[in-house]
């Protein structure tokens, strides 16, 4: 057993620069397979494969995308007349149908290419399956420490912290959530959507 466990549920730098499709701002194939060893479904299958109706609930429970529909049926539409093959292919298309906005700073991709990614690496299945092994692992009085990056993943963190607190399995250490303070966002720009959750592990 172990006395704690810090669990960054991030992709990495590396994954987003060194493998396909991670990224919309590098025109590689729509792969986005962390373990392409392991794993035989890509993006491009998915966006290939899935029917309207499916694509609209990827992208809008996945990504939390408001314009899931336009964006399915652009989908739909262009993959009847050419394969949509690379991550170039599929942002010109998200941006055809995106209004512009003055507020958002990020690409209008950016939300289907993280609702893609969650959906062929099953990170929210993966970290659900994580915890009954995490709490198995750690001995009485230790900690479990949590960082997730998106209010999907610290949804189910939270949700499992609380459920487990009111089993009296687990003690909250994090009433509130952590977020990063002004002197790590200057440092470290990719902190500015981390969210740190921490647990101690109680006697049963």
């Amino acid at each position: 057993m172990v006395d704690g466990i810090l669990a960054d549920f991030g992709t990495s730098q590396i994954q987003i620069t060194e493998r396909a499709g991670f990224s919309m701002f590098r025109d590689t194939p729509l792969d986005m397979r962390m373990s392409p060893s392991h794993q035989k479904i890509t993006a491009e299958i998915v966006l290939r494969d899935s029917s309207e109706k499916k694509l609209v609930e990827i992208f809008s429970s996945l990504g939390e995308e408001r314009y899931s529909r336009k964006i399915a049926y652009a989908i739909v539409q262009a993959r009847s007349a050419r394969r949509i093959r690379t991550t170039k292919d599929l942002a010109d298309i998200i941006e055809k149908v995106v209004p512009k906005s003055k507020t958002e700073k990020i690409h209008p991709a950016t939300r289907v290419f993280q609702a893609l990614r969650i959906f062929v690496n099953k990170e929210l299945e993966n970290i659900e399956s994580f915890f009954p092994v995490a709490l198995k692992l750690i001995k009485p009085s230790g900690k479990l420490v949590c960082i997730s990056f998106h209010s999907l993943e610290d949804r189910i963190v939270k949700d499992f912290f609380k459920d487990k607190a009111t089993e009296r399995v687990v003690k909250i250490l994090t009433p509130k959530v952590v977020t990063a303070t002004e002197e790590e966002l200057f440092a470290n720009r990719a902190s500015r959507s981390a969210k740190l959750r921490a647990v101690e592990i109680l006697e049963v």
